[in-house]
């Protein structure tokens, strides 16, 4: 997780919206 608080923002964002998109692939 160091690793991921190190990336910031964006890449919560982008982590965050690839977990929308497996959780959801019809939004695909």
């Amino acid at each position: 997780w160091g690793n991921f608080y190190a990336g910031g923002p964006e890449t919560f964002h982008l982590l965050y919206n690839h977990l929308y998109l497996m959780s959801n692939p019809e939004n695909l």
